[in-house]
């Protein structure tokens, strides 16, 4: 009769299945006791002079001056994420905006034109500066772990933001003068 019963033992090959279920598990302990990631964030907010006083004299200057883009942008967000070993992740952002240097100069309708560009376009960058922050926080928050594509959906998201906006000319980011 006991040749019909099954024999169970031990496998063969335990070490084989138990170390890798061992480590997994001393990695998901691991991870749930990390502290909370802080992001490091690099700011920079740079200008680029301008002075013209008609609208295509100051287009032209902001063509010259500002950012090099085949797609005639006048500002610009530079960003870099990254994180190491410990997931210690920082962001460094740079925006370039134009700056005009005698806004006195200036009829009150073209100064009231020039502001609400200026401020349209700071919102534009931040937008896209916000994003990769974002990637950051949830970098940390994922300690890593898949790190590459959340970065890489933030980068699509900063670009599907510029095509719905029309790089920001839906927002307002229109000089008129």
């Amino acid at each position: 009769m006991s040749a019909f019963l099954p024999v169970f033992g031990p496998p063969k090959r335990l070490g084989l299945v138990l170390v890798p279920c061992l480590l997994s598990a001393f990695m998901i302990g691991w991870l749930a006791y990390l502290p909370h990631q802080t992001i490091r964030h690099d700011e920079m907010i740079e200008y680029y002079d301008v002075d013209a006083l008609s609208y295509e004299a100051l287009k032209q200057q902001m063509e010259d001056r500002g950012p090099r883009h085949s797609y005639g942008s006048v500002g610009l967000t530079e960003w870099s994420v990254s994180w190491n070993w410990a997931c210690q992740v920082s962001v460094r952002t740079r925006i370039l905006l134009p700056r005009h240097t005698d806004p006195e100069a200036m009829s009150i309708r073209q100064r009231q034109n020039w502001t609400a560009f200026t401020m349209a376009l700071r919102l534009h960058e931040r937008t896209h500066q916000h994003h990769f922050l974002q990637a950051a926080r949830e970098i940390a928050k994922n300690r890593c772990i898949g790190a590459d594509y959340i970065l890489r959906y933030w980068v699509a998201e900063t670009h599907l933001f510029d095509l719905r906006t029309e790089h920001g000319r839906r927002e307002g980011l229109v000089l008129r003068f």
